[in-house]
């Protein structure tokens, strides 16, 4: 649909500001007449999200997460230079850092899935893929900067578009969405996302426990946590995969629902023995409604009896 860009930014710089540590500075700006973008607004949010997580990480001692935005038009000669393969009026979107940078071969390979340059455990390497199959399938284009000791820069470049044009039907309206008092335990490791989707669940009214990854969700069950729901990331880092925790979790507590939740199709998932046939999985990104559905769908089942 057609998405006011500054509008969306306007609405996650809260959520980007509180996932800041007091060593790095947060810098966001744009014009005011910046151009309408046809995109799927969920899935903008989270390509912006998933850069500022990776900022971040970028950052160890510190440092500036720069967020702008700019109108751009894209011609032949710039479009040659750049290696771009469109051209026309883009919404420029930048997520700069002052982290520790990539060489070569490492930005060569950044957007390719399952690749990470942090420690073991500590990433699934699926977020600038993510990113990168976003974009493209939005007909703009992505674009990495980077050096070592100097940062890094990714460029998301978005096609412009008319306030009331529509690649799709809207979304339906929030009046229809139904939420419960259940308890949900939610296991995601990027910490915007995670922050982003618990509050959607307190917004209906879920109460919410969260992990970090599976060792974590299970400590929690151990120390007395019983959710009603189990809602978990596939890929997690710690060593445990979401299909693991889950199985850990339904020994604990037999007959445990749960919602599995990826940016992955469940068809790369199985492939790659990440997760059984016929599990319910919610694809990244998701909308309230969405979530709020698949939810309510889960908790209606009868619990398996143990």
């Amino acid at each position: 649909q057609a998405v006011a860009v500054n509008n969306l930014l306007d609405s996650l710089k809260p959520l980007i500001r509180r996932t800041m540590r007091d060593d790095v500075s947060l810098r966001m700006h744009w014009p005011a007449g910046l151009w309408h973008a046809l995109v799927d607004p969920a899935g903008l949010e989270s390509a912006i999200l998933n850069l500022s997580i990776n900022a971040l990480d970028a950052m160890p001692g510190g440092g500036t997460l720069t967020i702008e935005a700019t109108n751009v038009a894209i011609d032949r000669v710039y479009a040659a230079v750049a290696g771009l393969d469109r051209t026309g009026d883009f919404i420029m979107i930048s997520v700069a850092d002052t982290g520790t940078g990539m060489p070569k071969d490492v930005i060569a390979r950044v957007f390719d899935p399952f690749f990470t340059t942090k420690g073991a455990g500590k990433g699934s390497g699926l977020g600038l893929s993510m990113v990168y199959g976003f974009v493209r399938q939005s007909r703009g284009h992505v674009l990495i900067d980077s050096e070592p000791g100097r940062g890094t820069m990714v460029r998301v470049y978005l096609p412009r578009t008319m306030p009331h044009d529509t690649a799709e039907p809207l979304a339906p309206p929030r009046t229809g969405v139904i939420g419960g008092s259940e308890t949900i335990l939610l296991v995601e490791d990027n910490e915007l996302v995670r922050a982003h989707t618990e509050a959607m669940l307190r917004g209906l009214g879920y109460q919410v426990t969260a992990a970090t990854d599976g060792p974590a969700a299970l400590l929690l069950l151990d120390k007395g946590c019983h959710p009603d729901l189990l809602v978990t990331d596939v890929i997690l880092p710690g060593g445990m995969t979401g299909r693991d925790v889950a199985e850990a979790a339904q020994h604990r507590l037999p007959g445990l629902r749960v919602l599995f939740i990826s940016g992955y199709s469940g068809n790369v998932l199985m492939e790659n023995s990440r997760l059984p046939p016929g599990v319910d999985l919610l694809g990244k990104p998701f909308r309230r409604s969405e979530l709020a559905a698949r939810i309510r769908a889960q908790l209606a089942t009868p619990r398996a009896a143990g």
